[in-house]
């Protein structure tokens, strides 16, 4: 018994943790009945329970999400990212959508380094990173942008703000996932 109980005692806060936020995780899911020890239950509050779940997972598999490898470790061009940005087209039918960008860049001194990223001409954000290291090619950090297109073709370009440089030994990834 001594033996079980050190088992668990390098888990105890793991264990009780769960115990604890069960019962909220359940309540924040929407589950129609909560039940306590001791208490009467229904078949008809089970089955509402049961429902709740089936309608839930019927709602997940009913759910489409499309992922499409727009750019897949694409190297810069020797002279740099031109001015009007390296850019690769996809297609969208009108769904949210999580653009994935990650790359690499450097400067000719330690300084910011920033990657414009842009949706049919609009601005999503940057991939800002920083260096001390003088022409030292850096992985910038992976972005996730959240963004809901109409339905149809778009452009995204990557863009060299200000003194950030890049040349063929940059690579650059776009993923776009959509959900239906």
């Amino acid at each position: 018994m001594a033996r079980l109980a050190n088992s668990f005692g390098k888990h105890k806060w793991w264990i009780l943790t769960a115990l604890l936020t069960a019962p909220l995780v359940a309540v924040a899911a929407g589950v129609p009945n909560m039940f306590t020890p001791g208490t009467v239950i229904s078949s008809a509050e089970v089955n509402a329970n049961f429902k709740n779940l089936s309608d839930r997972v019927t709602a997940l598999e009913a759910a489409k999400t499309t992922v499409q490898i727009v750019m897949n470790n694409k190297p810069a061009p020797a002279t740099g990212l031109p001015a009007t940005g390296m850019t690769a087209m996809f297609t969208s039918s009108g769904g949210p959508l999580l653009v994935i960008v990650s790359g690499t860049a450097y400067r000719g001194a330690g300084n910011t380094m920033d990657i414009a990223v842009q949706l049919d001409g609009t601005s999503l954000g940057d991939l800002v990173g920083y260096t001390n290291e003088v022409g030292s090619h850096k992985a910038l950090p992976t972005r996730v942008f959240s963004v809901t297109p109409s339905a149809g073709s778009h452009t995204i370009a990557l863009i060299a703000v200000s003194a950030t440089a890049t040349d063929s030994n940059d690579y650059f990834s776009i993923t776009v996932v959509e959900t239906h």
